[in-house]
């Protein structure tokens, strides 16, 4: 099955981004997970500050185990969460891209910097 761009999201992100900054005036925010795995406690307090929430050292750890609130799909996306009991380094990629990857990569780096130029 050959990918397409459209098949990955992030144009579409990128599109929803404009349409939200159009809607309501400002932009969104933008998280980009590497972030919070660096820095939990300063990203998190960004966050929060962005969207008028209170932070909690809460935040920062959790119980293992599922949540009640998981839902249906949980053991198939959560594993790595529900083993863990806080924020982990992010891991480093070392993954060649096969020539078709590399293709779709080029074609979505154009919307992945637009939005990672807008995180916080």
């Amino acid at each position: 099955m050959k990918l397409a761009l459209d098949d990955i999201g992030l144009k579409q992100q990128a599109e929803i981004f404009d349409q939200i900054a159009t809607e309501i005036g400002e932009k969104p925010v933008v998280v980009d997970s590497d972030d919070i795995l660096a820095n939990p406690e300063i990203v998190l307090r960004e966050i929060c500050y962005n969207i008028g929430f209170d932070f909690q050292t809460t935040m920062l750890n959790w119980p293992k185990g599922g949540h009640k609130d998981d839902g249906a799909w949980a053991s198939h996306w959560y594993k790595s969460v529900w083993e863990s009991e806080g924020f982990a380094k992010p891991a480093a990629s070392t993954s060649e891209l096969s020539d078709e990857g590399s293709t779709l990569s080029n074609q979505a780096l154009r919307y992945y910097e637009k939005l990672r130029e807008r995180r916080i």
